[in-house]
């Protein structure tokens, strides 16, 4: 028997699917004691025989290049990852045998066009399967000896907590909680042993690196049953749905007979972990279900922008299949033999289409990257690992409050795929900026705002710290606060007299570094508006927000059609500019500089 890294195996020449339209290789796992070789046959389905045999799937995360281990296809040695090792011992049956496709084995890996091929029509082979495994893995990798039939197993539920909020229980419900007879608020002892075991076991649920996989996305929402599983301990997806619908309930309700205040007991960084999986959970329910706001390509590609995968070009082909036909995403075909840029490229400009070439497409990160050869500014570096993705997200819900264009309107022209046309105002340029925060800015907050409000001061701009400051308080927050009363993605603009706004003392506590001073509503409006950004000083004197890789001496632009402002940075040829990003600057969200619209340009974006 011979062995091989990823491909070109026997089983995979003798069934050969470009024989076919759409074919497939399903694997027969065969019944085994857990702990003891695997072994498995393969056949071929073809797609377009509605009579073919039933078929599961599984959705997993490939990890490293390295194959430490191995099972035998029709006599033939194929070697695996550790974790897809893994998924085959907890899935086999002792009984029975399981027809299973599963990407790594069934296609073979070294070929690009039937990579190519195969990528094409994944939605059907996920579409038509009876059920997905996912398999978030297990506690301790369990290293296996092919002799041995013994293998660690989960002793406590990993997924008690999750049960928790399925059946719609409160948070103080948790062992560990007490509520103060005289003040009526609720504290937590987050180190009562029942209470640290339920978190503790969770954790390996909430950190498992399958969430941050690009193709899981496509994995979960397509099949019509979906089995989560942990080891030994599994639970139907439609449970996770439940445990993020409710928690999500609970810990926004504030009036007083729920969670809101319970919830704060436990802390943030220990709430965080399941906040971070809450997300995913409701955009891929969203595409299961089709229903919510998540309806184009460009939509579909912010979703799930935090996403990783080792080959750069998955993070448009791994969204395909889910983008809705009517979006364009059909004009885009998965080839593997196009280069990096050209996919990108090919992929913005569909998004620039479906939303009839306006420029809101132009909002957010990945814009201006060096990283990928001839990439144009204006087309974003989809391949960026934007872990706080939903920034990305919040430039898109707040995009409509703003009106910095006012009536006018206009459109992006695409002159070729490497240059945009717009017409536009220079109405400032940066001055002085300071460093950046990110996700992590609770725990340095003091040393940000101290940064912040001297590169203020020092170029003219006056802070006041014992009392609310009208000008700053609105640009930490972008102008917008939390308007939800429950649930996500809802928002407004702050009032002059907005009662969500912090008092003078709540301010001065703030700028201190203690964040939980702020109401809850404006603290989770500069939260998200501060994370992953820069505070920078115009020459006019203005203060805004930007992306951290603005220069000083770029320019502040009021584009025709555009409800927000764009930072562009000169290239050195006539009217050429490159996109650097979107910004926040205050007195000019609200079409304060239309007087001087008149003066307004033809601007070329490289």
């Amino acid at each position: 028997m011979r062995q091989s890294p990823k491909g070109n195996f026997d089983f995979q020449k003798r069934l050969e699917v470009s024989n076919y339209r759409r074919a497939i290789r399903v694997l027969t796992i065969h019944p085994g004691s857990r702990g003891t070789g695997i072994c498995a046959s393969a056949h071929l389905l073809d797609l377009d025989n509605s009579s073919g045999r039933s078929y599961r799937t599984l959705s997993y995360t490939w990890g490293d290049a390295y194959f430490p281990k191995s099972i035998i296809v029709d006599g033939e040695v194929v070697n695996t990852t550790l974790n897809l090792h893994n998924s085959l011992q907890y899935i086999r049956s002792r009984d029975v045998p399981i027809d299973i496709w599963i990407d790594a084995i069934c296609i073979n890996q070294e070929q690009i066009q039937e990579r190519s091929s195969q990528v094409n029509f994944m939605d059907e082979i996920y579409s038509r399967c009876e059920q997905v495994y996912i398999w978030l893995g297990c506690p301790i990798e369990p290293q296996i000896d092919e002799s041995s039939s013994i293998i660690p197993t989960v002793t406590h539920n990993p997924f008690a907590l999750v049960e928790h909020f399925r059946d719609d229980k409160h948070f103080f419900e948790l062992p560990g909680y007490h509520r103060d007879s005289v003040t009526g608020k609720w504290t937590c002892d987050v180190d009562n042993p029942e209470f640290k075991s339920l978190w503790d076991d969770a954790q390996p649920i909430a950190t498992s690196p399958w969430w941050t996989r690009a193709w899981t996305a496509q994995e979960t929402i397509l099949p019509p049953h979906a089995l989560v599983m942990f080891g030994d301990w599994s639970l139907p997806w439609f449970d996770l749905v439940a445990f993020r619908y409710n928690r999500s309930r609970h810990l926004n309700d504030y009036s007083g007979a729920c969670c809101g205040q319970a919830h704060e007991a436990i802390g943030w960084k220990r709430m965080y972990p399941l906040d971070y999986i809450s997300g995913p959970i409701m955009r891929m329910d969203c595409l299961r279900q089709r229903i919510g706001y998540i309806q184009s390509f460009s939509d579909v590609s912010r979703a799930f922008a935090d996403r990783h995968c080792a080959d750069p070009r998955d993070k448009i082909y791994s969204i395909l299949s889910f983008a809705s036909a009517r979006s364009g995403a059909v004009k885009v075909r998965p080839d593997y033999q196009k280069s990096l840029r050209d996919v990108f490229v090919e992929a913005f400009v569909v998004m620039l289409m479906e939303t009839d070439m306006n420029p809101s497409c132009l909002l957010g990160q990945g814009f201006n990257s060096l990283e990928i050869p001839d990439l144009p500014s204006w087309v974003r570096n989809f391949s960026l690992p934007m872990e706080t993705g939903y920034q990305l997200r919040r430039a898109f819900e707040e995009y409509p409050l703003y009106n910095t264009c006012g009536p006018w309107q206009g459109q992006l022209t695409l002159v070729s795929d490497n240059v945009l046309q717009l017409r536009g105002l220079q109405v400032d340029s940066i001055k002085a900026k300071s460093r950046a925060v990110y996700s992590d800015w609770n725990s340095s907050l003091k040393e940000t705002l101290s940064d912040w409000r001297h590169v203020c001061e020092n170029n003219g701009v006056e802070v006041t710290v014992d009392k609310l400051d009208f000008v700053m308080a609105r640009v930490l927050c972008r102008e917008v606060i939390d308007a939800r009363e429950a649930g996500k993605g809802s928002w407004r603009l702050v009032g002059n007299n907005d009662s969500d706004l912090p008092n003078d003392a709540q301010w001065e506590a703030f700028m201190k570094g203690n964040a939980r001073a702020l109401p809850r509503k404006y603290r989770i409006g500069v939260g998200t508006g501060m994370d992953s950004q820069v505070l920078f000083v115009t020459a006019n004197g203005r203060v805004g927000l930007g992306h951290p890789g603005l220069e000083i001496c770029d320019t502040v632009w009021v584009v025709g059609g555009a409800r927000a402002p764009f930072i562009f940075r000169e290239t050195g040829q006539k009217d050429s500019y490159r996109l650097v990003g979107d910004a926040y600057v205050y007195g000019i969200m609200h079409g304060e500089c239309l007087s001087e619209k008149t003066m307004a340009s033809s601007v070329l974006l490289a």
